[in-house]
């Protein structure tokens, strides 16, 4: 049953996700703003059943100007936008009267971790930006499915225990050797950003997509919940979804446009 749930999303969420980025532009904006908001309140969720009090409004409002940003000024004003949504944080607190750092921290964690869906805008306005939105999304999944074949048939050794005990060493071993093959495969059919430069980013996408997995799990085992949510039927929430893409995302941007490969 799980099964067929995740193939029914997945036939008719990809087509709309594959236009959604190649339209770029509102479309994309609004897109990502409801990632936004849907994931931001799975988070808050979270953290609620973990004992914590996060500035929800603050939250809302900071992540909202952050994409905004994005959008707009392309990330020249990113660190005014940071210190606006520092500020806005620091306001509320305030008006709580009742000063506590863990609740700072944790609502500044919340808007920075899911306002990282703003480098999906920023990379859809790079040269090839199409392609390489598709490139990132695509050796992301591609991270997944070798860690869990790779795992499945020759896992034995635990990666984190405490954090996921089904994932494996040898599993991660698995999603870093596939994802860089992808990434080398798309550099001669797809997008040519260089041999070398395709084993470097598919190492960094195999690495941070895995990370990204690792804080999300460590996020549900603090609230004592499978699932961050059950919007997507078979795949859990928004998170469990865009969990690896938070990291994957970033790294592919600044990897292109700092290396200027296009």
């Amino acid at each position: 049953m799980v099964l067929k749930h995740r193939l029914i999303t997945a036939v008719f969420g990809i087509p709309l996700l594959i236009s959604l980025i190649y339209f770029g532009s509102i479309p994309l904006l609004i897109a990502v703003l409801a990632v936004f908001f849907l994931g931001l309140k799975e988070f808050i969720h979270m953290t609620e059943n973990a004992g914590y009090f996060p500035l929800k409004m603050s939250m809302y409002i900071g992540g909202f100007l952050l994409i905004g940003e994005s959008y707009i000024y392309k990330g020249e004003h990113g660190i005014f936008a940071i210190f606006i949504v520092f500020m806005l944080l620091i306001i509320n607190l305030v008006l709580l009267n009742k000063i506590s750092l863990v609740t700072m921290a944790v609502s500044l964690l919340g808007v920075i971790y899911l306002s990282f869906l703003k480098y999906i805008l920023l990379l859809r306005d790079l040269p090839n930006g199409f392609l390489l939105i598709f490139m990132a999304f695509l050796l992301t999944w591609m991270v997944d499915t070798g860690a869990y074949f790779s795992g499945r048939y020759f896992g034995s050794r635990k990666l984190a225990p405490s954090i996921s005990p089904n994932k494996t060493q040898e599993g991660a071993i698995g999603g870093i050797i596939v994802t860089m093959l992808t990434a080398v495969i798309l550099h001669f059919t797809l997008i040519p950003i260089g041999v070398l430069n395709a084993i470097i980013l598919g190492l960094l996408i195999s690495i941070l997509g895995q990370i990204g997995d690792l804080f999300e799990s460590l996020l549900k085992r603090s609230a004592n919940v499978k699932d961050s949510g059950n919007l997507l039927p078979g795949h859990g929430g928004v998170l469990d979804r865009f969990d690896s893409i938070l990291f994957t995302v970033p790294i592919t941007y600044y990897f292109i446009s700092i290396l200027k490969i296009f």
